[in-house]
């Protein structure tokens, strides 16, 4: 709910659901490099350290995520389909909320401040 209206009303399954398919590929060595050539290839990457996640567009994701860290002389050292947590489904709740959220005190009510306004 926000501001008296229902946003989202789904169980936590169907929204894991909603969060775009990606694939966590852990690389030892050049993952600068690597997520250059990734991005180069037209994929969408967030990158964290040598922890990368990929977004599954179709079937040859992995083969072109492989034939980077071929090319770019990098070790994977885990590649899984990753799974999303809490924070993702969060992130897919504000964003189907949009410009209705402009800071955190949007989403304070009085129950969460004690009755004081949110600055």
């Amino acid at each position: 709910m926000h501001k008296g209206k229902v946003v989202i009303q789904r169980s936590i399954e169907e929204l894991a659901q909603q969060v775009e398919r990606e694939v966590e590929v852990v690389i030892w060595g050049g993952a600068s490099k690597m997520e250059d050539s990734l991005l180069d290839a037209g994929l969408r990457v967030r990158r964290l350290g040598r922890v990368m996640r990929v977004t599954i567009d179709d079937e040859n994701t992995i083969g072109v995520i492989l034939k980077a860290a071929v090319n770019c002389d990098v070790q994977v050292r885990e590649l899984r389909e990753y799974e999303p947590d809490l924070e993702d489904i969060f992130l897919l709740i504000m964003d189907k909320l949009g410009a209705q959220v402009k800071g955190t005190s949007d989403l304070m009510t009085e129950a969460h401040t004690g009755g004081e306004k949110y600055a």
